[in-house]
């Protein structure tokens, strides 16, 4: 599970500072399904759209907060659905 919250974090944290925006990201909920057992190397994806991230960019511009819910997964093996806050450093 700390894995797939590490990747989601990481898609949100590195497509903010690419518009340039400092923030605190932290992750509220999430829930796990496992489909499998673990037997080979790790290796998480996480992916946040180019229509939400600017959706959070105009709301941290705006109120300095936003949230985002995004899928993390360890492909053949879980899937992770995860609301992330976003706060804007100043």
């Amino acid at each position: 599970n700390s894995l797939l919250v590490l990747a989601g974090w990481a898609a949100i944290t590195l497509s903010l500072n690419d518009h340039g925006i400092a923030a605190d990201v932290m992750v509220v909920k999430s829930e796990t399904e496992y489909t499998a057992a673990l037997r080979d190397e790790l290796e998480a994806e996480a992916t946040i759209s180019a229509d939400e991230t600017d959706r959070a960019v105009q709301e941290l511009k705006e109120r300095g907060r936003s949230r985002v819910v995004l899928q993390s997964a360890l492909p053949g093996f879980a899937t992770m659905t995860a609301s992330y806050a976003i706060i804007k450093r100043s």
